[in-house]
Order: structure tokens, then sequence, then C-alpha cells
């Protein structure tokens, strides 16, 4: 599986709030609002053991950060059917 080539900076996720692999293919994106203005807080939040949830990339200003991998079921859905069979993007507020 590929994986974007506009990812500027990788901060992993970690594995407890993941699943490897996936039971589906992609069929979708889902975009969610990040509530924050750092996009820094996102990359903490999903790379904290327990979070028990994730996205596979963050956006902000032109910057794309990669924390989960897109062969791996990320938790942002609210609904496993929904992680499985999409790709979970976190977006900051600008301001």
């Amino acid at each position: 599986m590929s994986q974007s080539s506009m990812v500027t900076r990788k901060w992993w996720a970690d594995p407890s709030n993941y699943t490897p692999g996936r039971s589906d293919t992609i069929h979708g994106i889902v975009m969610h609002h990040a509530a924050s203005t750092s996009f820094d807080s996102i990359g903490q939040a999903f790379s904290t053991p327990g979070r028990l949830g994730s996205a596979h990339y963050g956006i902000c200003q032109g910057n794309v950060d990669q924390y989960v991998k897109e062969e791996f079921t990320a938790w942002h859905c609210g609904d496993w059917p929904g992680n499985c069979c999409t790709i979970g993007i976190e977006v900051t507020n600008d301001r």
C-alpha cells in the first residue's frame, strides 16, 4: 500500500491506539476537526499510550503529519466498520 508523498513529518501513534492490518479496502476519507490550534498536540495525543484513538494524517497550513500507516486501521470513526474502510485526517484550526 502506498503512503502519501505529501507527508512532511512522521510522528507514529502508539501501537495501543490503532490496529495493525485492515479487514477491508479503503473506500473513503473522514475529515476530523482537531479542536486545537496546536498541530503538535495531535501527534502528542496519538503517541500517548492508552489514548484509544488515532488518525492516519494531520494537516495544518501546508504541513502533513502521518501518525498511522495506511495499511493499518486507525481508530477515528467511533465505529469499527467505518475505521476499517477509511483514512482519517485531523485538521487544526488556523487561529
